[in-house]
């Protein structure tokens, strides 16, 4: 089980072919995942998730809650069997498929999100990157090459706009990004 205070900031990438490119060439690793909010209400959500790295030892299965408490973010994970995962997907009402790379940077874990449609065979729609940072930290001391020539703006972008859940509908993730071009 991971307890930290979630501490993330996200920005936006121009979703070109090019970009993918890049970014593919610079990680030496990504997971597919695919996830699924069970519910939400006034700051919290819980959701599930599937991520697979392709290895011999299949996908693994999370179960997620947030929670804003006390001018905090406190996330809650916990892994889940498969059979567990499978039912709780039923629920689900928002799901969305991505594949996260990884990139490593001045002791900080860059997560490159490609956020797929699910209805047009899996064409990436929305690109963002994020890091966790620690606790009271406003920004990263450095953003990775190959994230800052692809930033659309180079301010993060509001993680309430472009939270995961809300980024699961395309058209929800296309007029906001319409808005920061």
């Amino acid at each position: 089980i991971r307890m930290p205070t979630e501490n993330e900031i996200k920005y936006l990438l121009h979703n070109h072919p090019a970009v993918e490119a890049e970014i593919i060439q610079a990680s030496k690793t990504y997971y597919d995942i695919d996830q699924g909010y069970l519910a939400n209400g006034d700051g919290w959500n819980c959701r599930i998730r599937k991520m697979d790295e392709g290895k011999s030892s299949g996908p693994r299965y999370f179960y997620t809650y947030k929670n804003y408490a006390n001018g905090r973010l406190i996330e809650i994970e916990t892994e889940i069997d498969d059979r567990d995962y499978y039912d709780l997907f039923t629920s689900c009402k928002e799901v969305l498929q991505k594949r996260r790379f990884i990139i490593p940077f001045y002791g900080l874990t860059w997560e490159i999100d490609f956020y797929t449609d699910r209805t047009k065979n899996k064409e990436v729609y929305c690109i963002l990157a994020e890091v966790e940072l620690p606790e009271g930290t406003k920004l990263p001391h450095g953003i990775p090459t190959v994230i800052q020539k692809n930033l659309i703006q180079n301010n993060p972008v509001d993680p309430q706009v472009f939270g995961a859940r809300k980024l699961a509908d395309p058209k929800y993730a296309s007029k906001q990004i319409e808005r920061h071009l």
